[in-house]
């Protein structure tokens, strides 16, 4: 049983490590020709949009899919979307007929195919993985998907001092066409869903998943802290290149150790609870001290001297911070996992990715006034007060309803 489960894992996950490396690429391939087409800030938060709302927008309908259908056939018609899109707009491209509006579509029917894409894999997880054995398969993932995403945008850089566009975007079809083949050779079980609920009730299957988290009083609690707190980190970790320019005087080197700082944190903290997963039982609890992690290093980084040595010292910074964000979200999402029902693990896992997808927008327009106000580093540390004040009183909460 342990190597039947582990089989089909691992042949999931490398096929979608493939795709996502590609898309990762084509990605960072799409918003560099932007930039360096049209120059515009405005351009770029338009694109930004269209990266993320559709994940807000269609998210209840896309849990709702994901939980009725066959979870493997929305997984392979999501990548084959992708890839298929992939190949329209390098024609686009090779008859030199892109644009803003193209490439802005573009980018929001690749976030549409991830709306269904991501829900479905992490609804399969539950059913696919040993409960015992949860933490240790989403960290996994997690450090295979960081690792994508670090490897992907070098890749797309190389390739964009190479080829023309048009090539580079074919890159998503390959990687489309080997994680549709890893799939669909992968037994994934299915859940088969309520024969009386044959329709589309996307109102009453999200009250189902209010229902739950409301239930769970310190899933309830967790999740607004979880929440406020990534809509305060997510744009911050956008402006970490500004922050080295104008609090240390840093220079583009810097600015790009201090991402890649970042990253090998979060790579660090899923190698962590991997090894640790069978150790990991307080998972709401793991996931508080992530967001302390986050919250404090955040403090801390806007109270640095302003010079090259506290360059360096926000540098250390940024790791723990990456540390502190997978040492969060690895645990809370297999809370989600392992408590609710599974045949309603599509819905729970859309309503995840609709928190993460509102929490950008919604930190971009509280951070943009705030930086009108305070400096960059002041708001650094004002975020992470806040943090840590909605951690203390959270933790409060969640005190009482143990008892």
């Amino acid at each position: 049983m342990y190597n039947k489960w582990r089989t089909t894992f691992y042949t999931i996950t490398l096929g979608e490590m493939v795709s996502t490396i590609g898309s990762s690429a084509v990605q960072f391939s799409l918003i560099w020709w932007l930039t360096d087409v049209y120059k515009s800030v405005n351009v770029m938060v338009i694109a930004a949009l269209f990266t993320f709302l559709p994940n807000v927008l269609l998210g209840p309908l896309a849990g709702v899919l994901v939980d009725k259908l066959k979870r493997k056939f929305v997984i392979i018609t999501s990548d084959l979307f992708s890839g298929v899109l992939a190949v329209f707009l390098a024609l686009f491209f090779y008859s030199g007929r892109s644009s803003y509006a193209i490439v802005c579509i573009t980018l929001g029917l690749r976030t549409i195919a991830s709306a269904f894409q991501i829900p479905a894999i992490k609804a399969v997880m539950p059913v696919l993985v040993p409960k015992d054995e949860l933490t240790k398969a989403n960290s996994i993932s997690e450090f295979i998907d960081t690792g994508c995403n670090l490897l992907g945008p070098i890749l797309g850089a190389f390739m964009i001092s190479v080829l023309p566009i048009n090539l580079i975007l074919l890159t998503d079809l390959v990687g489309a066409i080997i994680a549709c083949i890893a799939v669909s050779l992968a037994k994934i079980p299915e859940i088969n869903s309520n024969p009386n609920t044959n329709n589309l009730h996307i109102i009453k299957s999200f009250k189902d998943v209010f229902y739950f988290f409301k239930s769970d009083k310190k899933l309830n609690y967790f999740t607004k802290l979880f929440f406020i707190c990534t809509t305060l980190y997510m744009p911050l970790g956008m402006l970490f290149p500004l922050m080295v320019k104008q609090t240390f005087n840093g220079d583009s080197i810097l600015a790009g150790i201090a991402q890649f700082s970042y990253t090998l944190g979060m790579l660090i903290a899923a190698l962590i609870l991997g090894i640790f997963s069978q150790k990991v039982k307080e998972h709401l609890k793991l996931s508080t001290f992530g967001l302390s992690l986050f919250a404090i290093a955040l403090v801390l980084s806007g109270i640095l001297p302003k010079d090259s040595f506290g360059g360096l010292l926000f540098l250390i910074l940024c790791l723990f911070m990456g540390i502190g964000v997978n040492t969060s979200n690895i645990p809370y999402i297999t809370y989600l996992q392992s408590t609710l029902p599974k045949e309603h693990q599509g819905k729970v896992m859309s309503f995840y990715q609709m928190l993460i997808s509102l929490a950008m927008p919604l930190g971009l327009i509280i951070t943009t006034p705030a930086n009108e106000i305070f400096s960059l580093a002041m708001w650094f540390t004002i975020s992470g007060v806040i943090m840590v004040f909605s951690i203390v009183v959270n933790s409060f909460l969640m005190s009482r309803a143990n008892d």
